[in-house]
């Protein structure tokens, strides 16, 4: 069986090294205040919850980047929620994976 490559991506947004710590940063802060006010993580892919929640802002920065909204940096405690809202009325809650479909 021939092995494909591994998809190409239909989009390519570029983070700069300040931006990408930013968004890091962000992702620290959120996860240090959601621990101390106890907001529980519910993480079923085994991976270390820390990186998960630098993984999170990072793509909600990218969002934010690519569709020009304004990024939410607030660092609250929340637990879900809409990230972004369009004028119309649409609201938003972006997901971040590392996972690819496989074509099989």
């Amino acid at each position: 069986m021939t092995k494909l490559p591994p998809p190409k991506p239909l989009l390519s947004i570029d983070l700069t090294k300040d931006e990408l710590a930013f968004a890091t940063s962000i992702g620290k802060l959120r996860r240090a205040r959601n621990v101390a006010d106890g907001v529980s993580e519910k993480i079923f892919s085994g991976k270390d919850p820390a990186l998960i929640n630098i993984q999170g802002p990072i793509g909600e920065f990218v969002f934010a980047k690519m569709f020009g909204f304004p990024w939410d940096i607030n660092t609250k405690p929340r637990k879900g929620g809409i990230d972004f809202e369009c004028k119309n009325g649409i609201m938003i809650d972006v997901k971040h994976t590392e996972q690819t479909v496989d074509p099989q």
